[in-house]
């Protein structure tokens, strides 16, 4: 009995190795090729072809070998290797001791593809501007912007005229005895071939800021809330918002505020930062080769918000029994209103150094739609960009978020930053990022009679509305459902910019509902989060 009792031992330890070992090789180039493709934000494994990878070199159903891995990253990272896998080790992202035909586990592959995406998302790059013009270009140094140039010199119809001064080539369309008419050329106009390369960190000290069309600036304006201003410049209104910003080498601050006699009160403070654009542009013949660019910036929000104040009628309903305390409380409370409100925060638009004619314009707009009240610090940190490549595009995206405060709100509210790549009067490319929080909270009320039994409702009226109003009532207790989740919404290339109009635009959501902020804390309750109802 003894002996077999072993025997069962020994084979169940044999099954199990042999489901270990089985687990460790079920990982396929199929499967290797996709969890790639999803780090790179591409549909599926079959988008690889356009990004360097030959399917056909590979048999996709077997498992994943370490020369298979090798040679899908050299041709990925366009190096020209005939020993990927030494290669690999000298970079030191393999060991010496690895075997070309040893099958890899998916936990190792997943680690190296992270490896392989931080590589191809920082890419080398350094500042370069070269480009040649489809016709003759005269450099001066004077400005043309009346779009006229006075010149005895015969010069060539159609040709280009570049002022230093004005940061701008012109292109000759008539001449009218020594005088050549001018226009702004665009970039298709202009360029047979433009290969441009920058990393700097843009300077905001050098930035023209342009106000949203309708605001005001604070000398004409005379608002009831009058603050004093250090910085009366810059300042201006916007339907009632006041907005002020400052600017210094790193980035800009904005300060944005309105208060009504009804209870709406609305404070925020918003601040772009250490902006540090990366991009590659390659053009040639009317045909984009290659394109690369990565916006690295951090930002911070403060936000503070109330509608209302209904401390004062809480002695109306101190005493009041559940019918009358439900009646009182919906004659006096209205229901939510999903409106949003949207306010251009500005314009800001930067020269890239060292290249002529280019320029950064970055748009900042802030959307909002809250209930309640709110008082909230963010501090963001992104990196996001894409890359195109034989006419497909990928996303770069990565983003870390911190938050602090107090939350007793319904809505929504995020700052929109788009980021352009302008050159020549035309936009080349832009990216949008849509970045915030999205929160509701579901009002539940108890209520206690004489003998302490309970009953509950939920409401879709304003949580904070309804705690004030029952915080005197004893015979109420008054808490809260939330889902509170990260917003992050990424557009690349408009239609509005060259490379939109070309087809390759893409939009994507990052993070939704279920990237919750506080995780398994999803009742409020006392102003307190916790992890369920007390």
């Amino acid at each position: 009995m003894r002996r077999l009792s072993k025997i069962i031992s020994t084979l169940l330890l044999l099954l199990n190795l042999i489901a270990c070992n089985g687990n460790k090789q079920d990982y396929r180039v199929k499967d290797f090729f996709n969890d790639i493709a999803k780090e790179l934000f591409l549909k599926d494994y079959y988008e690889l072809e356009k990004w360097g990878l030959e399917l056909t070199d590979y048999e996709i159903e077997k498992y994943l070998s370490y020369d298979d891995l090798a040679n899908s990253f050299i041709s990925l990272m366009n190096k020209e290797e005939n020993e990927a896998l030494i290669y690999l080790k000298k970079l030191g992202w393999l060991k010496e001791d690895i075997q070309a035909a040893k099958s890899v586990e998916a936990v190792q592959a997943r680690e190296l593809i992270v490896l392989l995406i931080d590589y191809l998302n920082n890419p080398q790059i350094s500042n370069k501007f070269e480009y040649s013009l489809k016709s003759p270009c005269l450099m001066v140094e004077e400005s043309l912007k009346d779009l006229s140039y006075q010149s005895n010199q015969e010069l060539d119809m159609n040709g280009f005229i570049y002022s230093q001064t004005d940061n701008v080539f012109y292109q000759i369309i008539k001449k009218e005895g020594n005088s050549y008419n001018l226009k702004e050329a665009v970039f298709t106009d202009a360029f047979s071939a433009l290969e441009i390369e920058n990393k700097d960190l843009l300077d905001f000290n050098k930035a023209e800021v342009i106000l949203p069309s309708g605001a005001v600036k604070e000398s004409s304006y005379n608002p009831k809330y009058r603050l004093l201003s250090s910085n009366g410049d810059n300042v201006f209104h916007y339907k009632g918002y006041r907005i002020s910003y400052y600017l210094n080498s790193s980035g800009i601050r904005l300060y944005v505020s309105k208060k009504e006699d009804n209870g709406f009160n609305f404070y925020g403070e918003f601040a772009i930062n250490n902006v540090k654009p990366y991009y590659q542009v390659k053009y040639e013949a009317d045909e984009l080769k290659h394109a690369f660019w990565k916006v690295k910036f951090n930002s911070s929000e403060r936000i503070g918000f109330s509608k209302a104040r209904y401390h004062d009628y809480a002695i109306n309903f101190k005493e009041l029994d559940k019918s009358s305390f439900m009646n009182l409380l919906r004659s006096t409370i209205q229901p939510l209103s999903d409106e949003e409100l949207s306010i251009p925060l500005c314009t800001i638009k930067l020269p890239v150094n060292n290249i002529p004619t280019m320029y950064v314009k970055l748009d900042l707009a802030l959307h909002f739609y809250l209930s309640g009240r709110v008082e909230l610090a963010i501090n963001d940190a992104y990196e996001t960009g894409f890359e195109i490549k034989n006419g497909s595009c990928r996303l770069i995206a990565k983003h870390n978020h911190d938050i602090d405060g107090l939350l007793k709100v319904s809505g929504n509210s995020y700052l929109r930053s788009l980021f352009h790549l302008e050159t020549l009067g035309k936009e080349i490319a832009n990216i949008g990022v849509d970045a915030g929080i999205k929160a509701y909270i579901q009002t539940i009320m108890h209520f206690y009679d004489d003998n302490g039994r309970k009953s509950t409702e939920n409401s879709d009226l304003a949580y904070d509305a309804v705690a004030d109003l029952a915080h005197k009532n004893t015979d109420v207790k008054v808490c809260g459902d939330l889902s509170f989740a990260w917003l992050l919404n990424i557009i690349v290339n408009s239609q509005d910019s060259l490379l939109g109009s070309w087809g390759l635009s893409k939009s994507f959501d990052l993070l939704d509902d279920d990237n919750q902020v506080f995780n398994n804390l999803s009742h409020i309750e006392d102003g307190h989060f916790v992890a369920h109802c007390t």
